[in-house]
């Protein structure tokens, strides 16, 4: 398989009372595509600003591979 380039370990977090990510986990390797999808509300922007280091989690952690650092990981938002 693939080396792995970011591993999302147990990721919470939460906006005042409104807990928006709990306990996710994923794997990501390189070369792989992945989609991300889900209802309004359901956290895609918030993950998506986790693995680029602009939110930081509540609890857990984002690890990154050399191949993948902070720098080389970009967000866009739509607003």
């Amino acid at each position: 398989m693939n080396q792995a380039i970011v591993e999302v370990r147990d990721l919470s977090l939460s906006f005042s009372r409104k807990k928006v990510l709990a306990g996710l986990s994923a794997t990501f390797h390189k070369g792989e595509w992945a989609v991300i999808a889900g209802r309004n509300g359901a956290g895609k922007s918030t993950l998506l600003r986790c693995l680029a280091g602009v939110l930081l989690p509540d609890s857990g952690c984002v690890i990154r591979s050399e191949e993948a650092p902070i720098k080389r990981i970009g967000f866009i938002s739509d607003r």
